[in-house]
């Protein structure tokens, strides 16, 4: 295969940047290794653009404003296209990484490999709870117009999980043979050990990695951390991430009395990352949806029995008693069960700490990458093939009057 020149679209990138970030720039990584170019195009602020290099990518920050959704991705994507049709000459293809990104408007080949959907998103919010979830609430059916532009201008798919092929296939009503799963990976030669039981002052550590939004079920968290307190004060929590729910988790520790249990350490450089793992006991993804979350991989890796939510994206990576604990969504009660189950069963946690380390071996990074290289091939192979990538008209008209009828349906749910 001939030495490829791709240019990559994503919401993030390190050093600021969450799962989505870090999965592009290890793959953009894995793919400079093997001789091909990668230049990632990505958001920066409202003040202008710039050109960085992050460890040897050449990285293109373009103007976004943090305003009303999907507006600020029209407002990025002006400047996006704007680039795209300078550098044009320079890309055999273009990788797309959704959500939240614009549609393109290039004549090159385009994969999008999807990550999540707002579709996939929203299905978690049965109220409104704050400002997350009034904004889900709002822009639901307005994102889904705009991700259906997006995807119609996709030659091929990527879902990181057969959950979001299906959700591609059934709800966006994609062409099964565009879609190609491909799901996330690790470098696991980064993961060498396995921890034991050799808690210092026996103390016992869950650690969670995740922005502290609902959907991630860190209230569910706190609320399973209290009933577990009550039987065992020595086991401890740890939460890495920061989002909107950071202040609402602690006032429920002071309220709970939990400052000697539950611990909210911040945004953590990803470098750091493997340490915490490696010191935890158990790590809990307590998640009320995922795509299938990079950090899970992680602390598979590194050989933690894992206490999960029984979710499709968890699912497809835990099967339960063998390499972890399933538990039903949304219930703390399960969750505070199963940490005591393990707490009390050194047995258990070496046995699913063992199994977890042989998943993980399914999900390197090598196998991940050869297979992207292969859906690249097929599609320049056959690009003439395919069908002439539509022009789009009149998209903000049908974005404005979505968002007057979201806007009343979800006043009338708030009264």
């Amino acid at each position: 295969m001939k030495k490829l020149r791709i240019c990559m679209i994503s919401s993030e990138f390190p050093p600021h940047a969450a799962g989505i970030g870090h999965v592009v720039y290890h793959l953009a990584k894995a793919l400079i290794e093997k001789g091909h170019k990668v230049v990632v195009i990505t958001r920066g602020n409202w003040l202008g653009s710039k050109t960085r290099l992050f460890e040897g990518i050449k990285v293109y920050e373009l103007p976004f404003i943090p305003f009303f959704p999907p507006f600020h991705i029209i407002f990025h994507g002006y400047f996006v296209n704007k680039l795209l049709r300078e550098l044009s000459k320079d890309f055999d293809i273009v990788h797309l990484h959704s959500p939240l990104i614009p549609v393109i408007d290039t004549d090159l080949p385009i994969i999008t490999m999807v990550h999540s959907t707002w579709n996939f998103e929203a299905k978690t919010f049965n109220k409104i709870v704050d400002w997350y979830s009034l904004a889900v609430k709002l822009f639901r059916k307005i994102f889904i117009i705009y991700e259906n532009k997006v995807f119609l201008k996709s030659n091929l798919f990527i879902a990181i999980s057969g959950a979001l092929a299906e959700e591609l296939q059934n709800f966006y009503k994609v062409d099964p043979s565009k879609i190609h799963v491909v799901r996330n990976s690790i470098d696991i030669n980064n993961y060498k050990y396995i921890q034991k039981n050799n808690d210092k002052d026996n103390l016992f550590n869950i650690l969670t990695i995740g922005r502290l939004v609902y959907r991630k079920g860190v209230l569910d968290l706190i609320e399973a951390a209290r009933i577990v307190c009550q039987t065992n004060p020595k086991i401890i929590f740890s939460l890495i991430g920061k989002g909107p729910l950071e202040k609402t988790i602690r006032n429920k520790v002071k309220k709970y009395h939990l400052e000697n249990n539950v611990f909210l350490l911040g945004q953590i450089p990803n470098t750091l990352i493997k340490d915490y793992l490696k010191k935890a006991s158990v790590f809990m993804i307590p998640s009320h949806y995922e795509g299938l979350p990079l950090v899970l991989l992680e602390a598979i890796a590194s050989g933690k029995p894992i206490v999960g939510t029984d979710i499709k994206g968890v699912r497809e990576v835990i099967t339960n008693n063998k390499n972890g604990l399933l538990v039903q969504s949304q219930n703390p009660q399960e969750l505070a069960n199963a940490v005591i189950k393990l707490s009390k069963n050194s047995t258990l946690r070496e046995y699913l700490a063992k199994n977890a380390k042989k998943t993980a071996k399914l999900y390197d990074r090598n196998l991940m990458i050869n297979k992207i290289l292969d859906i690249y091939e097929n599609l320049l192979n056959n690009f003439q093939n395919y069908p002439k990538q539509p022009i789009f008209h009149n998209i903000l008209s049908k974005i404005f009057v979505q968002f007057k009828l979201n806007f009343m349906e979800a006043t009338n749910e708030i009264k």
